[in-house]
């Protein structure tokens, strides 16, 4: 439960980073998605 709990917290920060930048910028941005890749 726990560690589904953090994968989805995960997720969801990513995507918020995500409607942020382009909501700020106009410009979709898929460097999150690289840095969670990476991190993982």
């Amino acid at each position: 439960m726990l560690n589904g709990l953090l994968m989805g917290s995960m997720y969801a920060f990513v995507a918020l980073g995500i409607t942020e930048t382009f909501g700020l910028l106009n410009i979709l941005n898929f460097v999150h998605g690289e840095m969670l890749m990476l991190g993982s």
